[in-house]
């Protein structure tokens, strides 16, 4: 989080904000654009490091990280084609 969202943390962005290690879940779920449900599947699965601070649970930046690496990664390797298109064909207007 190179940026303090204060929507997300509660807090405004200063000259001496550091980058946290770990975020709350709810952040977490910000950061991947997931939700709740998959985050827990995510931790339960082993993509995600998590640990509990009190009764607070804890997501580390750096699992983030690597999680989106490990897509990127596979995103890199995969072709990726084009959806077949669905319903009627097109007229082709130049073959008259």
């Amino acid at each position: 989080m190179t940026t303090i969202r204060p929507e997300i943390t509660g807090r405004v962005a200063g000259a001496n904000d550091v980058e946290p290690l770990a975020v709350s879940p709810r952040q977490a779920c910000f950061l991947l654009s997931v939700g709740t449900t998959r985050l827990y599947e995510l931790i339960r699965a082993g993509e995600l490091q998590a640990y509990y601070e009190g009764r607070a649970r804890r997501i580390t930046v750096e699992s983030i990280r690597a999680r989106l690496a490990r897509l990127l990664a596979c995103a890199a390797d995969t072709k990726i084609e084009r959806p077949r298109r669905r319903g009627r064909p097109r007229k082709n207007a130049g073959a008259r």
